[in-house]
């Protein structure tokens, strides 16, 4: 049988790869998102920057920001 302590490591393990997982779909999409306008982010860039590169982009279409801001906050 598995200690306590084990299972609190397995579930933060899996609570961290799930946000993870969300993390990269969000960033997809919103590549996705953005390829519609031309807009094509590099593919080597770090998740704790995503939102650092991609906010100058969407700042300049009010449209952009009122869609896309949401989606870099989550």
């Amino acid at each position: 049988m598995k200690s306590t302590e084990s299972h609190h490591i397995r579930t933060l393990m899996a609570s961290r790869k799930a946000l993870l997982k969300r993390c990269i779909d969000l960033e997809n999409e919103i590549r996705g998102l953005l390829k519609v306008f031309g807009v094509r982010l590099p593919s080597a860039l770090a998740h704790n920057r995503f939102a650092e590169v991609v906010r100058p982009i969407i700042d300049e279409d009010d449209a952009l920001v009122f869609a896309l801001v949401p989606m870099l906050d989550a």
